[in-house]
């Protein structure tokens, strides 16, 4: 199987000719796999308790604010620090409404909340429906108090996570499941409405309850159906979270596999990447984590050529 790539495009938007170097080097430096032979089960439970700011247990104890949440029927415990007011940092356990997202340091307090609180769902306009999920989309400048407290929400479990205040630039497409009492909260991303550089999610998280169990799939597939929709290639703003990369990489590296076996005997990696509304640099560096490419340079010309060996043991580039 021979795959080709029009190099007069370039590999990204912006990019006005293909650097052999750069792309090596720009591959190379991409995230990679831990070195240590760790299984996918023991590589997340590493991330949730050391994550990437620091792995001294004494270090995580003091950044992390918050020591429990009530939300909904579930109590969760966070991973990192999240800038709640400070008085809630010195209560044994903190309650959060699951529809309006408000949050108090007291059961009497919460409760008296729950007698009024109305909303039963995200909101925002309900976009998408099957039999198990819904998806609801919000506009950050309409509904401030709300992304604002998603926002602060999830940075428990984020640790790269800066923005909670200015969500005005934002879309927030949030997926919850539905039951006679309402649309429950499993998780949601956020894209700018203009994004210079192209990115269709700024940032990605299912909430840990409803963890390794697809959602955080689903959350990413719709990511790129949308940019299918508007016409774009997208790609998730860098850098991504610890489990967010491990998922992203699931999710690219099945994307690019199932295209490559469907029967077919030549593609473009442009257009192979335009089919699944992804970037030519996220194919391309799926292809080298997966270890199916090997690139020879005997002379530089238009026209790179990527050869498929028989049973997707690697992919040689030869530019020639």
């Amino acid at each position: 199987m021979v795959l080709t790539l029009d190099i007069d495009g370039g590999l990204g938007s912006g990019d006005d000719e293909m650097d052999v170097d750069e792309v090596q080097t720009d591959t190379f430096e991409s995230k990679t796999e831990p070195q240590e032979n760790y299984s996918r089960e023991e590589e997340i439970s590493r991330l949730r308790t050391g994550g990437s700011m620091t792995q001294n247990q004494a270090e995580i104890s003091r950044i992390r604010n918050i020591s429990k949440v009530q939300f909904g029927k579930f109590d969760l415990h966070p991973w990192y620090f999240s800038p709640y007011p400070e008085e809630f940092a010195h209560e044994d356990l903190m309650y959060i409404c699951e529809f309006c997202l408000n949050y108090f340091g007291d059961v009497k307090s919460f409760s008296r909340h729950r007698t009024k609180c109305t909303l039963q769902h995200p909101p925002g306009n309900e976009i998408y429906r099957d039999d198990y999920v819904s998806f609801f989309e919000i506009d950050g400048k309409r509904q401030r108090t709300w992304c604002r407290n998603l926002c602060l929400l999830s940075k428990m479990f984020l640790d790269h996570k800066t923005l909670y205040y200015d969500v005005d630039p934002f879309l927030f497409y949030v997926m919850t499941t539905r039951d006679n009492k309402g649309c429950h909260l499993i998780g949601y991303f956020s894209k700018e409405k203009e994004s210079a550089d192209g990115y269709n999610v700024a940032c990605i998280l299912t909430l840990p309850q409803f963890q390794r169990k697809g959602y955080g799939r689903l959350l990413i597939q719709f990511s790129y159906e949308l940019s299918k929709r508007e016409g774009k290639l997208g790609s998730p703003e860098k850098p991504l979270s610890d489990l967010g990369l491990l998922g992203y990489r699931a999710y690219w590296q099945e994307t690019v596999i199932d295209l490559l076996m469907d029967g077919r005997n030549e593609a473009n990696i442009e257009d192979l990447a335009s089919s699944v509304a992804m970037t030519t640099n996220d194919v391309l560096h799926t292809l080298q984590n997966l270890n199916m490419i090997r690139i020879s340079v005997s002379d530089i010309r238009n026209t790179a050529r990527l050869v498929l060996t028989p049973g997707l043991r690697g992919i040689n580039m030869s530019l020639s």
